[in-house]
């Protein structure tokens, strides 16, 4: 959504309506998907060379600097949701005069909250190096001068949430992608170049300092390119403080459970079985959750795009946006997830061995489905989000954990670690349902909308992939036979979806999309 500056008056901003529609919203999807994918595939190529080069310590060492940043972006307080929420309602209302208030009113909270963070961090680092971690004598001194050069760099993590969020408000996933998939992929490259070229881990923190500094640099270089006003209106808004760090405080609430949530099963598995069967439980568990990322892909756009469209009081276009998205969910994550529960244990077998394969495969059968159903389950939260109500989810999640514990204490008592994977479905369950039905019973969204017959077509083709896999699965034949069937299954799914499921806008995308590839294919050649 490019903001445009008036010749006559300079400080008086017009915008140009961002068209938000279904075609866009898979476009920018499938960006996001990719910007996940490839920082992934980077990690997977250079971190045993990483390790082979630096040593286990080294590495551990740098591991630890990896999750201390990561742990930082606690920091915003939920600022980084709440920025692309409210910037999408102003841009939706019409309001671009207040964008210059909302910037820099909240980068200045993020850089003061960073700040503190910083001067934390630095006061800390004796104490976490010389006690907390367990380090080797000789690499004290290297660990401490990373943990203060990491200290320096904490400012920038939560504010560069802010100039992302902008940029999310405005639809600019092309720019967010051509940032961020260099800045998360040299994470891992410069280590990998700095070991090629003799350098040490003193050297590869700052070399990682220096390129978050630089892609922080871009984003707000591209924030300043779409909203021009920001380059010469510099405000301050302390009556904007309140309502964002009202929102912001119910999201960090709702993660922070969402967390303790999502690995609360592996300590009770440690407490009441065994250490050696929380790997059996955390293999599949954190091989399924990769799955995340597609469901995080479409929801990082649909909820500044519900925002928008909240603030400009387009419920239809809600309304329809969020029946196509439950539809592209259902139809891009059923396929994966299937799969995975009908070659579970040949798939663990050839991964990891057949003792893992033994013990794990029914877990990641009950997981699989379990995933599937949270990451469905984010688009009414993403939904309620985005209309201001990040009360509703925070509120569920306290009054669920404590239940939650106790099911899953009971379950992994008596079942071991299928009981931890059935308590985990049974809690996804239960929040997929109240999501829904909060959406349904504050009319967000009309009960209506699940009367769609493509929506309908979606949910009877999964039923009968599903039937189609299990009998795959159970039936006799080796796993040649067994992937032949699979295959012939599902590229049945994939044309019965393309006749029932997509609709002609759906086509006509997916046709024009297509269209452009061999296009720009055969200009290559």
């Amino acid at each position: 959504m490019p903001v445009t500056v008036s010749k006559q008056e300079p400080e008086c901003v017009t915008v140009r309506a961002l068209e938000i529609h279904g075609g866009l919203i898979a476009q920018s999807a499938l960006l996001n998907l990719a910007g996940a994918i490839v920082p992934l595939l980077v990690a997977v190529c250079t971190v045993p060379y990483l390790i082979r080069s630096l040593g286990t310590a080294r590495f551990g060492i740098l591991s630890l600097a990896w999750a201390t940043l990561g742990f930082f972006y606690l920091l915003d307080l939920g600022l980084g949701r709440a920025v692309p929420k409210f910037a999408a309602g102003m841009l939706g209302r019409g309001e671009v005069d207040r964008l210059p208030a909302l910037f820099w009113t909240s980068l200045a909270c993020q850089g003061a909250l960073g700040t503190m963070g910083a001067i934390a961090l630095a006061a800390l680092t004796p104490w976490l190096v010389d006690r907390l971690f367990a380090m080797p004598p000789s690499l004290l001194g290297e660990a401490r001068t990373v943990f203060l050069v990491l200290a320096a760099s904490v400012p920038l993590v939560p504010m560069t949430l802010t100039a992302m969020g902008m940029l999310a408000a405005a639809q600019r996933f092309g720019a967010l992608n051509a940032i961020g998939v260099p800045s998360y992929s040299l994470l891992f490259l410069l280590p990998a170049s700095a070991v090629a070229c003799g350098l040490g881990l003193r050297a590869i923190v700052c070399l990682l300092v220096f390129a978050r500094l630089t892609a922080w640099l871009a984003y707000l270089a591209a924030c300043f390119r779409t909203y021009p006003a920001l380059r010469h209106r510099f405000l301050f808004d302390r009556t904007l403080l309140r309502p964002l760090l009202t929102f912001g405080g119910w999201v960090t609430v709702s993660g922070l459970v969402f967390v303790f949530l999502l690995y609360s099963d592996r300590l009770l598995i440690g407490a009441l079985v065994s250490v050696a069967a929380v790997t059996y439980y955390s293999v599949p568990s954190e091989m399924l959750w990769r799955l995340a990322i597609i469901p995080g892909s479409l929801v990082g756009v649909l909820f500044p795009a519900f925002s928008a469209l909240d603030g400009s009081g387009e419920q239809a276009k809600m309304i329809g946006l969020f029946e196509r998205s439950l539809r592209y969910l259902l139809l891009g994550l059923a396929p994966i997830t299937l799969v995975l529960m009908a070659f579970a244990r040949n798939g663990l077998r050839f991964w990891l061995g057949p003792d893992v394969a033994a013990e794990s495969s029914l877990v990641c059968r009950i997981l699989a489905v379990a995933v599937f159903v949270a990451c469905v389950s984010w688009l009414p939260l993403t939904l309620l989000q985005s209309v201001g109500r990040p009360d509703v989810v925070a509120i569920f999640y306290l009054l669920e954990a404590p239940l939650y514990l106790f099911v899953a204490w009971f379950l992994i008592k008596n079942m071991g670690i299928a009981g931890a994977a059935l308590a985990c479905a049974l809690r996804v369950a239960v929040e997929s349902a109240f999501l829904f039905a909060a959406c349904f019973r504050m009319k967000i969204v009309p009960w209506h909308v699940l009367g769609s017959k493509h929506l309908w077509a979606a949910v009877g083709l999964v039923l009968m992939l599903a039937v189609g896999l299990g009998g795959v699965a159970l039936a006799g034949g080796g796993l040649r036979a067994h992937v032949v069937l699979a295959t012939f299954t599902l590229v049945g799914f994939f044309c019965a979806a393309w006749a029932y499921a997509f609709d002609p806008t759906d086509r006509a995308f997916v046709v024009s999309r297509i269209g452009q590839l061999r296009s720009a294919w055969q200009g290559s050649q």
